[in-house]
């Protein structure tokens, strides 16, 4: 589940996201509808979807609007099952969830500030 984690999320919202798509397989969600139901912005909603949809856990599928994207969940068996796991671990132990997405994200942002170029004073 760690592995995971450090892989495919980097916030809580969008844990939140996959697991909104994760309780009814079969519906497809615009970016309109997946905005409106988390209450965040319809391009934060189009990011993450088009950015799951990248990394395999999300399908795409004809719309309702054939100028939006339509996704749906629909990860490999094996992702999905590390998934059952950790909406089972988000319902009962939130705190230790939301510990391990932020402890991922700050070794990956102090990785990643270890290239960054400095001005010299």
């Amino acid at each position: 589940m760690r592995h995971f984690v450090a892989e495919h999320i980097s916030s809580a919202v969008q844990l939140e996201l996959l697991l909104l798509l994760r309780r009814d397989p079969a519906r497809t969600w615009s970016p309109a509808i997946a905005a409106q139901e988390m209450r965040m912005p319809r391009p934060w909603a189009a990011g993450q979807l088009a950015a799951m949809r990248a990394t395999g856990l999300l399908g795409l599928q004809a719309g309702q609007d054939e100028h939006e994207p339509a996704y749906c969940y629909a990860p490999p068996a094996g992702l999905a099952r590390v998934i059952d796991d950790l909406a089972d671990a988000y319902r009962n132990r939130k705190t230790r969830v939301v510990s391990l997405i932020f402890e991922d994200s700050s070794d990956a942002q102090a990785f990643a500030d270890a290239f960054r170029i400095r001005r010299r004073d």
